[in-house]
């Protein structure tokens, strides 16, 4: 895979991107990437111990990366591979590696994912390019196979889950699916867990719950506003009292500003969680700050920066006014 050309970004890896489990399917989509992306790389740097200042001109705080992840995609921009190095403070120990390979229906579909810890994925599709079946394995044995039942609708009716110890089957789970006249999600249940939703008028969801052994465990409100954005969700015990909940604001370009996480103990108020995001004049996340109320400190900040691509070219995240984590990323373009 040679690319026609190559950028050089900066950006912050986040530890999802460093945990994320084996199924994890990346694409540009995904990783929010815009451009035709062929290879990326992204590195994670953290504050030295002990160390006041973070100095992003010292060319010492190399000595405290953490991670290290790289992507190569294909034209059609999915993941071909994916490898994570993680840094002991000494040296990178054994890299993990996802290797994707795809088959064409009407378009490309995984057909099979396999890593460097002996661990193997396979999916299948019927005509109507619906996946049918996964199978997982683990240094060839068979540990897990997902079977995929539609309606002629389409819709997916029933998943059968087969678990597997020593190649014998030790568990089967079965999971129905049903569907409104509309064609929305009413109810997804199995032997242990049942989840019901309701919607309004537009198809917004408007009310979940969620059943634990038969009984009502938690129940979800959403409410929206004029524009049909979420204003609110709020968090409901089985006897129907607020545990906690969520109020959303958002700009003149529908873009959300101020999300607050109204915080509750039996039943009174504790705490407050406020995340405020700021934008660029491209509509861009710019900054996002996450504060307790009670006492007004500043648990998260970080700050973005892009290139003329639209990617993030950097992240910063912050203790205060101290940079304590940045990361460099690379990008080869086709």
């Amino acid at each position: 895979m040679q690319p026609m050309k190559t950028g050089l970004l900066f950006g912050l890896l986040c530890i999802q991107a460093c945990c994320l489990f084996a199924q994890y399917k990346p694409d540009w989509q995904s990783l929010q990437l815009t451009g035709n992306v062929a290879h990326i790389e992204e590195r994670l740097y953290q504050k030295p111990t002990g160390k006041p200042e973070f100095d992003e001109d010292d060319a010492g705080f190399q000595l405290c990366q953490i991670g290290h992840v790289d992507y190569d995609f294909n034209e059609a921009g999915l993941a071909i591979s994916r490898t994570f190095w993680n840094y002991d403070g000494e040296e990178f120990i054994f890299p993990q590696k996802w290797a994707y390979t795809y088959q064409q229906v009407d378009t490309l579909f995984l057909k099979s994912l396999s890593t460097t810890e002996g661990k193997t994925y396979e999916y299948y599709y019927n005509e109507e390019a619906l996946l049918v079946k996964e199978f997982y394995y683990e240094h060839a044995a068979l540990r897990q196979a997902d079977y995929y039942m539609y309606s002629t609708e389409n819709q997916l009716v029933q998943k059968l889950t087969q678990n597997y110890t020593n190649n014998k089957l030790s568990k089967n789970i079965t999971t129905k699916y049903t569907y409104d006249k509309w064609g929305m999600l009413r109810e997804k249940s199995n032997t242990e867990n049942k989840y019901v939703y309701r919607y309004d008028a537009n198809k917004k969801l408007v009310e979940e719950e969620n059943y634990l052994h038969k009984k009502l465990d938690l129940k979800i409100t959403y409410n929206y506003n004029a524009q049909g954005l979420l204003r609110e969700k709020n968090n409901l015990s089985a006897d129907n009292y607020v545990q906690e909940y969520q109020t959303f604001v958002y700009n003149t370009n529908g873009k959300e500003t101020l999300n607050v996480l109204y915080q509750l103990l039996d039943r009174m108020p504790v705490d407050e969680i406020h995340q405020e995001t700021t934008y660029d004049a491209s509509g861009k996340v710019a900054t996002t700050k996450e504060m307790r109320k009670s006492d007004h400190q500043i648990l998260h900040r970080t700050a973005y920066f892009y290139d003329t691509q639209g990617n993030w070219v950097k992240k910063l995240s912050y203790d205060g006014n101290n940079v304590i984590n940045m990361a460099l990323r690379k990008i080869e373009y086709y």
